[in-house]
């Protein structure tokens, strides 16, 4: 299934008469199984497409391009990322694992994911290659996102026990639970001492959308209708939240403290989004 690449700039400067920089826009998925990103509408591969492969999450570090993903090896998904179209493998390829997100700070590459121990899912984050555990407890736990700030790594994600799952976030490896309901986190970010998790929660009838500041929730959907936050970015003081009504084929960015969403979107933006900040001003992208 083709992954669109929808350019719309917001600026969140009033009054300004400078003009503004042209902001490129970066996309990773997958196309007729083949992994690939897109930068500014403009598709690059990313494998031969000889096997299934998926790019789940892409960043940009001065002229590099670093896009993370899995490719199948015939027997199992394999965990990896791509560097200016280069691969780097993380895992040996004897068991299933996968890339969600990848973050670059200096020389350090950061990537986020799960890798199978041959009895559950593990939640991991390589640096450099080098994987770090993120397990808890006997259970199923999936790393979705990573953030690095300074010397602090955030990793969200969630872990699936029994009778329920739940959002989880770790810190330098420490996990810290967000809810004690069915929930899930799928985005992190940090500004300053602040962290802000983006994902969803059930209450009682429906999934709403919300996220986390320092692990207070702030609900972001009225509850009428199963609803996902998918990604979060800091602007200024503002919070940018982008998601979507599942029901409703309406493709949200919630602006917070706004009690009503900033911008909304027809049935092409259902699905998913990234939002990205930069310089006071923020991109988004199915």
């Amino acid at each position: 299934m083709p992954c669109l690449c929808l350019p719309y700039l917001f600026s969140c400067k009033k009054n300004s008469d400078s003009p503004k920089k042209p902001l490129n826009v970066y996309v990773a998925g997958s196309e007729a199984g083949r992994a690939k990103y897109w930068k500014n509408d403009n598709p690059n591969s990313l494998t031969d497409g000889s096997k299934n492969s998926v790019a789940s999450g892409i960043a940009v570090s001065g002229n590099d391009i670093y896009a993370a993903g899995y490719e199948s090896n015939t027997t199992v998904t394999v965990a990896k990322y791509w560097k200016n179209g280069n691969p780097v493998i993380l895992t040996t390829g004897g068991r299933s694992s996968e890339a969600y997100s990848i973050n670059v700070s200096g020389n350090d590459v950061y990537v986020a994911g799960f890798e199978s121990d041959g009895a559950k899912m593990v939640a991991k984050f390589w640096k450099n290659g080098t994987e770090v555990s993120l397990p808890d407890g006997t259970y199923n736990n999936f790393a979705r996102s990573i953030f690095v700030s300074g010397n602090d790594v955030y990793v969200c994600g969630y872990v699936i026990y029994p009778l329920f799952f739940g959002a989880r976030l770790w810190k330098n490896g420490s996990s810290v639970p967000l809810t004690t309901k069915f929930a899930g986190a799928l985005s992190v970010t940090a500004s300053g001492n602040d962290v802000f998790v983006a994902g969803y929660e059930y209450k009682g009838v429906h999934f709403v959308a919300e996220y986390w500041k320092n692990n207070d929730p702030v609900i972001l959907s009225d509850g009428s209708k199963d609803a996902k936050a998918n990604s979060i970015a800091i602007v200024g003081n503002d919070v940018y939240v982008s998601g979507y009504e599942y029901n409703a084929s309406i493709g949200k960015i919630w602006q917070y403290p706004r009690a009503e969403p900033a911008w909304l979107f027809p049935r092409l933006f259902k699905y998913s989004f990234d939002l990205l900040s930069k310089e006071n001003e923020f991109v988004f992208f199915e």
